[in-house]
């Protein structure tokens, strides 16, 4: 496995990552994740309601609700997520494996990425489900996901 300074490999599938590689293939933003419709930096930048720390069960009512969307990525653009009880594990991706490619790129973090990208963060920890030769691949060297 060849690594540059943009990449950094921590631990076994956990590799730091550039955000912009990681924008090019899913943006939780612009792809409308939550299914309540696209969510504008502005929003976000100008929510001024209840700030929401705690992420939303998977397909629970908040999952799908624009305005707890924005508040949660409102409160982790603000406080990071460190701050966030039970957000201090690194984003998760599924790059799936060779020939495989999943149709939802991240697993776990969609909020976190947001707030990272209006943020302007230039990388990105996250842990690899999968192929994580691909990840790096994909993420540092730029290849295209599909060829790899």
């Amino acid at each position: 496995m060849t690594m540059n300074s943009d990449e950094k490999l921590l631990d076994e599938g956990i590799v730091t990552i550039r955000m912009d590689s990681l924008l090019e293939y899913w943006d939780p933003i612009a792809d409308n994740v939550w299914g309540c419709g696209l969510i504008t930096d502005e929003e976000i930048r100008n929510y001024s309601g209840p700030l929401r720390y705690a992420p939303a069960k998977q397909n629970s009512a908040e999952f799908f609700d624009r305005e707890f969307n924005i508040a949660r990525i409102a409160y982790l653009l603000n406080n990071g997520w460190d701050a966030a009880e039970g957000d201090i594990e690194p984003v998760t991706l599924d790059v799936g494996l060779r020939g495989y490619t999943p149709a939802e790129l991240i697993v776990d973090g969609n909020h976190r990425v947001a707030a990272a990208k209006l943020r302007g963060d230039e990388t990105i920890t996250v842990a690899i489900i999968g192929d994580v030769n691909k990840a790096i691949a994909v993420f540092v060297e730029g290849v295209y996901i599909d060829d790899y």
